[in-house]
């Protein structure tokens, strides 16, 4: 069913699918694009491939993504090469390190060619201060521009605060 699914909206086939494999993972995907979704779907991709550049921890790869003015604001520090500091490819992988999180992506909106929205959190596990067998699930959300064209540069990633989620 999912094929058929994906097969009939044209802008799930732009997603790129040798990464993704499962065709109810790349439906999945698709509910996750908004706006003008075939430019949704190809900053997608470039978004997980950004990723893929984060989980193995290469600034070199990540400069491929990012303006060269690409500003990072974590929870209102600013940083990154508008400053005069290190690339923001650097400064991105840094900070995710020190949070020990990871980036989860919730939605994509091409607001028009040329700018797209990512909205997505980092996520992470603590250990409760008060009980060192306990840990905090905790979230900051986070807001990636891409511009001047719906593939990119990366301009901008602004990562909110953490916040503890409920128990569940």
């Amino acid at each position: 069913m999912a094929r058929s699914a994906l097969s009939l909206l044209s802008y799930c086939r732009g997603l790129d699918l040798a990464h993704n494999g499962v065709a109810v993972l790349v439906l999945e995907m698709c509910g996750k694009l908004r706006g003008d979704r075939n430019a949704a779907a190809a900053v997608m991709n470039r978004m997980q491939a950004f990723d893929r550049a984060t989980r193995q921890k290469t600034p070199d790869d990540l400069r491929l993504f990012m303006a060269p003015n690409a500003v990072i604001d974590w929870n209102g520090e600013r940083r990154g090469e508008r400053t005069g500091e290190d690339s923001a490819g650097r400064v991105w992988l840094a900070r995710l390190a020190e949070s020990n999180g990871y980036l989860r992506i919730d939605r994509v909106e091409a607001e028009s060619v040329d700018r797209a929205r990512v909205d997505g959190v980092v996520a992470r596990a603590r250990r409760d201060s008060g009980d060192p067998e306990a840990w905090v699930d905790e979230e900051a959300r986070v807001e990636i521009i891409w511009g001047p064209s719906c593939c990119g540069p990366i301009e901008r990633i602004t990562v909110g605060p953490f916040v503890a989620l409920p128990d569940r």
